[in-house]
């Protein structure tokens, strides 16, 4: 209780770490791009009838949040992110890596701001590692990770887990990673950037 978390993620991955924070009690804003979070065109809709705000996947990984819609890639939105930024404990966003800090609002800028912050970027393959720039679908990251492996007959060829399986898994293990960064940030008086 008493956590302020600013949700720049989108899809499933870092909507499902807000969740979990604002399970616990934060208090979680979601920072929309214009249009929307992807999510919101992913079913199951009721009647089988799109709608941005019946989206069972939406739904799901953003109760408890309040949204508004901020542009992360305008220099407008970038100000309003670092001002949020300033009295806020957590910042979750998903962007490929180094896209923060060319849109105005990095880990360096937002620890200019609010030195207690912390920073969790969820990507599929980290922010500095040899496969920054690689891109990830569930199947590639449930084969990389290991459960593609471990499932299926052995006679016969892997299976993907069905749904968002990694995405949750990244999403939770997220959560805890946050969880023990905000802990050290109340002891210590200074954030960490979370990847």
């Amino acid at each position: 209780d008493g956590w302020r978390v600013l949700e720049l993620a989108r899809n499933v991955a870092g909507p499902f770490l807000g969740k979990h924070l604002a399970d616990q009690g934060a208090e979680v804003s979601k920072l929309e791009p214009p249009g929307g979070d992807p999510s919101r065109a992913f079913g199951p809709f009721p009647d089988d009838v799109p709608h941005p705000e019946r989206s069972g996947l939406f739904l799901h990984l953003n109760r408890g949040k309040r949204s508004r819609a901020v542009d992360p890639a305008s220099p407008e939105g970038a100000g309003e992110i670092r001002a949020l930024a300033a009295s806020a404990d957590v910042l979750v966003e998903d962007y490929a890596p180094g896209q923060a800090e060319a849109w105005g609002w990095g880990y360096e800028a937002l620890q200019a701001v609010n030195p207690s912050l912390v920073m969790t970027s969820i990507t599929p393959f980290g922010q500095f590692g040899p496969y920054r720039s690689f891109r990830g679908s569930e199947l590639t990251l449930q084969a990389l990770g290991g459960p593609l492996y471990t499932n299926g007959h052995e006679t016969r060829y892997p299976l993907k887990l069905a749904g968002h399986f990694a995405h949750y898994h990244a999403g939770l293990m997220g959560s805890v990673a946050t969880l023990m960064a905000l802990r050290r940030a109340e002891r210590e008086g200074r954030g960490d950037w979370v990847d």
